[in-house]
């Protein structure tokens, strides 16, 4: 017989090929045991105590997630190049904001479209979208004081506020301590590895075919913005300088993969 999947959070940070791993992590439990609600201003309308009824949580909470669970929970996560997520991130918020503005004057887009991407070299970007992964690791926010009070708060917002006191060097290593508390960490440019390593916890088979959901119209998981030759070297120079201890988070998290990764190779000679 075999085991049913553990309970799990699943702390899926934006632009991090998520949607595709979430929906094959809720699968995998039954219809009412998964929590149905993927944003921390969705959670927060809930009643505390119905919260704790279920086993399967995936959503864009962060590490503010915990401060709502009554009890441990088993975490797993992926990380993926900092230049290749926050780059996705941006050309998420643009696609966003030209459905909101259609039908709206024509120049409105292409306008918008500048702001954004120019905002890599302007500080009040960089404090909400730099270096996203580290301080959504290592950010500790709280919610309770935001329960049952409607919020459209970008999510980057409360990291912001929270971290407030803190230096970057302080938060990148409060999220390296959270990754190896991890039942898993992946990253999306190890995707296949991530998901066996991830069924393998759940006690599910791995799919034949990686899940592939929410994905940019003509792109895929393995598509790279720095060699694409769409954004100019300055550009991609001044978001590597924003994400400078995204980068060095990604590289521990690899190292951390590459041993999970081992010991289940070993763990399979064993069994033969």
């Amino acid at each position: 017989m075999t085991p049913s999947p553990p309970d799990i959070y699943f702390l899926h940070i934006p632009k991090t090929a998520g949607s595709s791993l979430a929906a094959m992590i809720r699968d995998a439990y039954p219809v009412q045991e998964r929590l149905h609600v993927h944003q921390w201003n969705h959670i927060v309308r809930m009643d505390r105590d119905r919260i704790q009824q279920y086993r399967c949580y995936t959503g864009h909470f962060g590490t503010s997630f915990y401060s709502l669970l009554d009890r441990n929970i088993a975490t797993i996560t992926l990380l993926r190049d900092p230049c290749e997520r926050s780059i996705s991130h941006l050309l998420h918020a643009e696609r966003d904001w030209e459905r909101k503005l259609r039908g709206v004057w024509w120049i409105a887009p292409r306008w918008m479209r500048r702001k954004f991407r120019d905002g890599w070299t302007k500080p009040h970007t960089t404090s909400v979208m730099g270096n996203f992964q580290t301080r959504s690791l290592g950010v500790d926010v709280d919610l309770n004081p935001f329960l049952g009070k409607p919020s459209e708060k970008d999510y980057g917002f409360l990291l912001r506020d929270a971290q407030k006191g803190q230096t970057m060097e302080e938060i990148l290593e409060r999220a390296k301590r959270r990754l190896d508390t991890m039942a898993v960490v992946g990253t999306v440019e190890r995707f296949s590895e991530s998901l066996d390593l991830i069924c393998d916890f759940l006690n599910i088979p791995a799919p034949e075919t990686p899940p592939v959901e929410n994905v940019a119209p003509g792109r895929s998981i393995q598509n790279r913005y720095r060699a694409s030759g769409e954004f100019p070297p300055e550009y991609i120079a001044a978001i590597d300088a924003a994400n400078e201890y995204d980068r060095q988070l990604y590289e521990y998290a690899n190292q951390l993969m590459d041993r999970q990764w081992e010991k289940r190779r070993v763990s399979s000679k064993a069994s033969v």
